[in-house]
């Protein structure tokens, strides 16, 4: 007996006083999502692995008595979930060893527990890499759907600004027109043009919260119109998005008196607005060869090199990709996002990768029509990052085991139960920390991370 060579005879007489029991074709021996109860030594038979949908992970060569083998050794030790399903190809032999037996051989046979714990050892390795891939290709998989909800078609959302772009063009040759029929003074020149050179030299705004953006909008909007603009409302939300503010406008204010400031400003937004319009046609232009770069790099992680990465701008990407799923849901978003984060050193894609496990479990835990937030702020210099949902809770005897490789609270057959377990390895790969808190309407994943070095 190939795996009991090292067992002495006496604790294999143990062993073999346990009954035999004959299983039959077809029989599932293990259900996906159990914990085992029992300890199977098999002496004939074969066995085909699935999990839910019928999808074939591997089959078993067939065994015989000379060469036997051992079922439910992994999870007897660990007490982890099986990840699949264990089915009889072909009617089976096998000692059965009920749960509180086999404690008493692990205790009582130290020739058998070695044995054991090897061939534990060997297939918890042999699973963990298994499932690291699945789970690597469950993450490549989400990103994939939400870019073929987001990025189906590309050149349609380019199509769109260009078409924007082209009547603010259409626009800002009215307005040159109404212009220059009007006589304006060296100074009124000077301050217009200033202006312009200014938001021409400015670099894209940060991403702002979706508080901050509308109070900006409505600031702009009350000063503009106490100033006698025309279509404040319309203008408002242009210049908000660049991050252009009511002071910065104040020099048109001094020279351009009342209505007068409404062409120069309407004029000053159809830029702006063409700016951004260009922006959009860059990033369309520019998603299609990052969905490629993106593959890449999920699937050859440990090539990529450390770069400072934009916290801020790594969850909106992330947040790009999941929207599909958000509104699916009928899920309410609230983003806070600080505008003093610093850049920290990270490969983006594992990060991504972080990001999209927690914020795909909020948006499962919320259910239909719940509330997921995510905030970020900074603290002497260090990152932390915020996903909260108002979901259920964990249950608090699960808890304790939450980063557990192959644990999940999902039904069977959904996850791998690997998701949070590498978003754990991750984070503390870069020194930093992944926490949680958790009662029944507020759950709390709070990613904490080193600035730079």
């Amino acid at each position: 007996m190939e795996l009991f060579a090292d067992v002495p005879e006496e604790e294999l007489k143990r062993v073999l006083s346990f009954p035999e029991q004959e299983f039959e074709e077809g029989e599932i021996l293990l259900h996906e999502g159990d914990i085992a109860d029992r300890l199977l030594v098999v002496l004939t038979g074969k066995f085909r692995l699935f999990r839910s949908g019928n999808t074939t992970v591997g089959e078993l060569t067939e065994f015989h008595a000379a060469s036997p083998t051992v079922i439910g050794e992994v999870g007897l030790l660990t007490e982890f979930r099986t990840p699949f399903n264990v089915e009889v190809a072909r009617r089976t032999r096998a000692i059965v060893v009920p749960k509180e037996d086999f404690w008493s051989l692990m205790a009582n046979c130290p020739a058998l527990r070695s044995t054991l714990l090897r061939s534990s050892m060997t297939r918890f390795q042999m699973r963990q890499g298994m499932n690291l891939r699945e789970e690597k290709l469950a993450s490549l998989g989400t990103l994939t759907a939400g870019l073929m909800h987001e990025l189906n078609n590309p050149g349609a959302a380019a199509g769109r600004a260009a078409a924007q772009l082209r009547a603010n063009i259409n626009r800002m040759h009215e307005l040159a027109q109404c212009l220059s029929k009007e006589e304006h003074t060296p100074e009124q020149g000077r301050c217009f043009w200033e202006m312009q050179e200014r938001v021409l030299r400015r670099k894209k705004a940060t991403y702002q919260s979706s508080l901050d953006q509308a109070d900006a909008e409505e600031r702009l909007a009350e000063w503009m119109e106490s100033n006698g603009v025309r279509e404040a409302w319309r203008l408002a939300p242009t210049f908000a998005a660049s991050g252009i503010t009511a002071s910065e406008l104040e020099c048109l204010k001094a020279e351009f008196h009342g209505e007068g400031m409404s062409d120069p400003l309407a004029w000053m937004e159809a830029m702006v607005g063409s700016m951004q319009m260009v922006e959009t046609i860059e990033e369309s232009v520019r998603r299609v060869s990052d969905l490629v770069g993106a593959v890449k790099t999920y699937t050859h992680e440990g090539q990529g090199q450390k770069h400072t990465v934009d916290v801020n701008a790594s969850i909106h990407a992330t947040l790009v990709i999941l929207k599909h799923k958000l509104m699916e849901r009928g899920t309410f978003l609230s983003k806070i996002f600080a505008s003093n984060l610093p850049e920290i050193p990270a490969r983006k894609a594992s990060l991504n990768q972080v990001w999209t496990n927690l914020l795909d479990n909020a948006i499962d835990a919320a259910g239909e029509g719940g509330k997921v937030q995510v905030k970020t702020w900074q603290q002497d210099g260090e990152v932390f990052v915020s996903f909260c949902d108002d979901g259920p809770g964990i249950p608090r005897e699960k808890q304790e085991r939450i980063f557990d490789p192959f644990f999940t609270t999902k039904p069977a057959g959904v996850g791998t139960g690997l998701g949070l377990g590498i978003a754990f390895q991750i984070v503390k790969e870069y020194g930093g920390e992944l926490r949680f808190s958790s009662q029944p309407g507020q759950t709390e994943f709070v990613v904490h991370l080193p600035g730079k070095a």
